[in-house]
């Protein structure tokens, strides 16, 4: 049975001390009953101290312990159930939802994490993962639909820079071929640096020099008429060191005599390697007195030869002749 008694302090909170008897131990428990006039409590904490409080003198004058909780349940007033809001939608998609092929949404970009528009290219695993087209940077990945919501307007627009010849940028490597690289500047299309624009040495494999995704310097040389850009890293990135020996600056004063050696034959002419920094070009137009139509009639990778220069452009070009008197094959290859 239950008995309350006096009120009683205990550590600095006063409350009833409450006895509960059984055959094999007599324990009492505290009741928290001042907790309704404390100057402390207010609202939810009063109405709860009240509770306990009735409680306490239910269970005293109550021999029967199903009645006691009985009475008890219907002497507490009701709770009315609260009403949760709905959940906000969430930023970073909604697993579940099945897009199709063709349809607009915002896509999270991997390498700076803001929002795009994009287009469903492909479903992969419905509603799960989509591989999505990115029309600012021309490409596709494959994304979660808890990267992708749809498109209402709000995604990040890319902006171009608008490519001006004699302009310097910094960009980065994004492909690496034998005959140069391609670098991506933040023009709508990437640049190529032709090998021979890559530094003011002889290059024999622009890999040894670069990979894709290096930080480089540019320098915008031309605008085809095709849209495609030239471009030059000539003297723009000084980290890039040149193999042991290597001349990295010397350049022929214009109208001064070399020999030399060709070391490729292209349609158009052939290059002659002469002791500087650069190979010279021997237009087909260059190689003899009379009208050549294929350079290989004249010339063959190994000859020994005499040119003079003609000209040097600012680019590091450097245009030979073999016209002229002392000029032309001194010693032919055996090759």
């Amino acid at each position: 049975f239950v008995t309350s008694g006096r009120s009683t302090h205990n550590g600095g909170l006063v409350g009833f001390p409450v006895f509960t008897k059984s055959a094999a131990t007599t324990r009492s428990a505290f009741m928290p009953a001042q907790m309704a006039r404390s100057p402390c409590m207010s609202g939810a904490g009063r109405v709860s101290a009240l509770m306990l409080s009735k409680a306490a003198n239910v269970f005293a004058s109550k021999p029967s312990l199903m009645r006691v909780r009985s009475e008890v349940a219907a002497a507490l007033p009701e709770t009315p159930e609260m009403e949760l809001p709905d959940p906000e939608p969430s930023a970073a998609g909604q697993a579940g939802v099945d897009y199709q092929v063709g349809d607009t949404v915002l896509s999270k970009f991997s390498e700076d994490g803001l929002w795009y528009h994009t287009e469903i290219r492909e479903v992969i695993s419905p509603g799960q993962t989509y591989l999505v087209y990115y029309s600012d940077y021309g490409n596709e990945e494959e994304r979660d639909v808890a990267d992708m919501k749809p498109d209402d307007g709000s995604g990040e627009v890319f902006e171009y820079v608008e490519p001006k010849i004699g302009e310097i940028y910094d960009g980065e490597v994004v492909g690496v071929r034998p005959f140069g690289i391609f670098v991506n500047f933040g023009a709508e299309r990437d640049g190529m640096v032709h090998i021979s624009q890559i530094a003011p040495w002889r290059i024999e494999d622009p890999g040894d020099l670069v990979s894709a995704g290096d930080p480089v310097r540019v320098k915008l040389l031309d605008i085809r008429d095709d849209g495609k850009l030239q471009l030059t890293m000539k003297g723009l990135n000084p980290d890039m060191k040149a193999p042991q020996g290597q001349d990295t600056g010397n350049m022929p004063e214009e109208g001064t005599v070399h020999e030399g050696k060709v070391v490729s034959i292209r349609p158009f002419g052939a290059f002659v390697s002469f002791g500087f920094s650069r190979d010279g070009l021997v237009h087909v137009s260059q190689m003899a007195d009379y009208h050549v139509s294929d350079p290989e009639d004249v010339l063959a990778v190994g000859d020994k030869v005499k040119v003079l220069v003609k000209s040097v452009e600012p680019s590091g070009r450097i245009a030979l002749t073999l016209k002229g008197e002392g000029l032309g094959v001194l010693e032919f290859s055996n090759e």
